[in-house]
This record gives structure tokens, sequence and C-alpha cells, in this order.
């Protein structure tokens, strides 16, 4: 793109040089007020923007094939119309062929339209969503034709130009010779003139050079389905992608055009398709890749190395539910298997999960069964997790769980008063005696003694922790003959 001419429109006049530019031969043809629409050279020294719809100029510095015409426009809108110039594309000397852009306006809206004269002319609007406008923004609005491509780009002077066009049109049977940009002065119905103010006009040379593409991927995502990518140097245009056998005759351009999945390239790097999809599961595949700019230049064409289509492996699941562990500190719990609560295809090894809090020391999960294990002193942990993970290393937690370990309880010990028969003597060292420990005062059995002796003065002491201390217990003594010989409430020490 060469620019080959930028000026305020004020400062216009026939054979004048804009300062810090190059005068070029008959720089400017300006209309003449009685020109009929079309305009003259050489009749009047001045553009001015008085005379509704008969003022143009363009420039006469040699026909341009591709071109693009920019400048600045204040918004005036009157009487349900908006004062908006002309932007002419393509036109020979006198207009009798060539585009006119020119603008609809309803709603607060404006939609760009084109007039084709000659050559079979039309008069149709362009795509693209409206531009909303107020009177007095400050638009800035570039008209450009590449080929058969026509784009408007319109930017308020709060913004920036954009990227992608505004409007676009394609003509299908373009005019085919060169010509000039061309501007026109346009106040509707309003009795406001139409104000501008820079102008700008760009030789877009004809684009020979095609596109590259480059770094073609292609990868299972599932059984019958795979991604599809590619890098391009050129922002513009329609790309193609077309997925087939590998063992498939390698495709050309237009195949892939004509049968490939179609995207709009807006800009360069990498693009990436929608899931490629109907695949069939374990044929490999490769992905085709082809590319058209707007000049109607096509790219070479690459593919992706073959791959083949598999059912993904699912991650595992948990389905169940690890319960809250509790014991006696300094003992061994009593070990929990949970790989029941897990599900997968896939052998699954367990561990502490990273997710959850850290394990206390001593407890452990066997990897294989999922077999939780160990000794713990005495203490409260809260928030642990167990992760299954499977052979293509996916993983899933199970839910939090705590781990309480009590102190063990203190043991009590009753101790009878000393056995003595019916003349008071001691019964000391009698062996093989039964004791029964009750609960007070409901009789409930707490614990039983067997081969229970009395020591040298005739006493007997059973100690257990079952026994509390400070308790009151029921403490009955059988010999080895069932007689009871004696029956005692004590409190426990």
């Amino acid at each position: 793109m060469a620019q080959i001419y930028n000026s305020n429109l004020d400062a216009v006049t026939l054979g004048s040089t804009p300062a810090g530019w190059v005068a070029l031969s008959g720089a400017f043809i300006v209309q003449d007020a009685a020109g009929g629409g079309r305009p003259v050279s050489g009749t009047r020294a001045t553009f001015t923007q008085a005379e509704d719809g008969k003022n143009s100029l363009y420039t006469a510095a040699g026909a341009l094939a591709n071109m693009e015409i920019q400048h600045s426009h204040k918004v005036y809108i009157a009487g349900g119309d908006v004062s908006m110039n002309y932007l002419w594309l393509r036109a020979n000397a006198d207009v009798s062929i060539g585009y006119r852009i020119d603008f609809i306006y309803s709603g607060g809206n404006l939609q760009a339209h084109t007039l084709r004269f000659g050559a079979g002319g039309f008069s149709t609007a362009m795509t693209g969503a409206p531009f909303a406008v107020a009177t007095n923004d400050l638009v800035y609005i570039a008209a450009r034709i590449v080929g058969g491509v026509i784009s408007v780009y319109m930017w308020k002077s709060t913004g920036s130009r954009p990227a992608t066009p505004t409007f676009t049109l394609t003509d299908a049977s373009p005019i085919a010779a060169a010509g000039y940009p061309g501007f026109s002065s346009h106040t509707g119905t309003t009795s406001a003139a139409a104000s501008s103010d820079d102008i700008i006009v760009d030789d877009m040379a004809a684009d020979t050079l095609a596109p590259v593409l480059s770094s073609p991927t292609g990868t299972s995502s599932g059984a019958t389905t795979g991604t599809a990518s590619v890098s391009t140097n050129e922002g513009a245009g329609t790309a193609w992608c077309l997925t087939l056998a590998a063992s498939a005759s390698d495709p050309d351009g237009p195949t892939i055009e004509a049968s490939g999945t179609s995207k709009s390239i807006t800009a360069t790097g990498v693009q990436s398709w929608p899931t490629r999809t109907s695949l069939t599961t374990g044929v490999p595949v490769k992905n085709w890749f082809y590319q058209k700019d707007p000049s109607g230049n096509g790219s070479n064409v690459v593919s992706s190395a073959s791959f083949t289509p598999t059912a993904s492996n699912a991650a595992p699941t948990f389905t169940g539910n690890i319960a809250n562990i509790t014991g006696t500190g300094g003992a061994a719990i009593t070990p929990v298997t949970v790989a029941s609560a897990f599900a997968d295809t896939d052998a699954l090894t367990y561990s502490a999960s990273p997710g959850g809090t850290a394990w206390p020391s001593g407890l452990t999960i066997n990897p294989t069964t999922g077999a939780i294990s160990g000794t713990v002193g005495t203490s409260t942990t809260t928030g642990l997790k167990v992760r299954a993970t499977d052979t293509a290393s996916q993983t899933v937690d199970s839910n939090a769980f705590s781990v309480t370990m009590s102190a063990a309880p203190v043991a009590g010990t009753l101790t009878t008063q000393d056995f003595k028969n019916g003349t008071g003597q001691v019964l000391a060292n009698l062996t093989g005696l039964n004791v029964s420990v009750l609960a007070v005062p409901s009789g409930a059995f707490v614990k039983s003694f067997a081969s229970e002796t009395t020591d040298a003065g005739g006493f007997n002491s059973v100690t257990d922790a079952l026994i509390v201390p400070g308790t009151k217990y029921a403490h009955i003594t059988i010999n080895s003959a069932g007689t009871v010989i004696g029956a005692e409430l004590i409190t426990a020490t």
C-alpha cells in the first residue's frame, strides 16, 4: 500500500501543492455546479462544499487497479436525513463507470450502500452491522477496493480504525478497468452542507503474494473426533480443512476448498477449527489445509501428521463415602478399605490426597488395596482425603473425612475388704475365685474375672479399663464350689 495523497480539503486548489507533498499533474478534477453530477476539469479554482451532490474530486495522477480513499466527516442530522459525502472507487474520468459508496440512515444508524455505474449497474446494501451516529460526531470513513472486494471501515474520532471492515461487498463480476478514487459532497435534505477535512488516497497495489501455511496439526480427541489447526502468515481471506484417511491420495487446493470445512481468516498465526467429527475409531487420518486471500491467491497445501481416533480414557470417579475414623491414641486402628468407593475401568492406585489435610503421622493407605491402617497418637485431624489415580494419571479425590484418636481410658481398681470365715479367721491365699463387677444402681454387667485369688491379707483386687475410677460398683466373689463368699459395694480407685 503506497500513500499518494494526503491533505486537508480546505486547502485544496487546482495546481497547488500541499506542504510536504509532491505535486501531481492535474492533481484534482473538481466538478462544476452545472456539471450534472459528473466532474469536469479546470472549471473551478477551489473545492467548495455548498453545492449538494455536485462537488466531486478525484486523483488524476493515473488510474489505479486497487485503491483506498479515506476522509473524516462531521455528521449533521435533520429531518430524518443525514449529511454524508459520497466516496468513489475505480471511477472513469466522467464517473459514468465506477462504484459509489453512500450511506442509508435509519433510527440513528448508518448502513453502507454501493451503487455500480455502467457495466451492468446495481444498487445494494453492504453486509455489516449498522453503525450508530449522532449529530456532530466526527466519523472517519475509508473505502477500499481490491479485486472484486469492496470494504468500508468506519470509526469515530474517539476510537481507532477497526482491524476488520465495518461493511463489505464482493462483486462477483467486478469492473475490470483501473480507475480513480473520488469524493462528492452531499447534504441530503438538510440545509447544512456536509463537512469534511482530511482526505487520504492509497494505491492498494495488486496483491500477488499467496498466503503461506505452516505447522499443521491433528490429534485424536475421542473415539470418532479430532482436533485441527494450522498457522498462516496472511490474516485475511478464507481457509479450509479437509480430514481424509491417511491412505487417501493427497488432495489439491481446489479439492480442499470444495469439500473442506471453511474458516474466515482475520488474523495471522494459529487458526483452529471446530472438532473434527464422524471419524472412524482406529482408522488413521490426516488434516489437509488450504487458504485463499481476498485477491484469490491460493496458498500451499499442507497436511498434519497421521493420527488415529481413539476412545479416550475416562477419569476415575468417586461414588461412595469414607466415614470418619475413630480409635484410641497409641493403639492400631481397625483397617478401613476404601477401594469400593471409587469406580474406573483401569486399575487404580490409592494415596493420601494433597488436595486435603496432611495425614497424621502413623496413618497410611495401601496403594493397591486402598486399606487405611496404622497407629496414631491421641489427636483429631479433619479434612483428610484419599486420591485414586488411573493408568493415564487421571485422578479423583474422595470426600473429606476425619480421624479422631482419643486418649486411652485410665484403668480403675476395686479392692475388697479382707475375707474371713465365720470365726473371724482371715481367708488368705484363696484360689479359683470368680469375680463379677456390676454397675450401680442398674446392676448392668461390666466385667468378669476368672481364676482370681486373695492375698496373704485376705484381700482381692481387680483392675480394668472398663472400671472408671471414682465410680461405685458391686463386687461379687464366688468360690470354686459356686458359693458366693463376698458381695460388696466398692468405689473404684
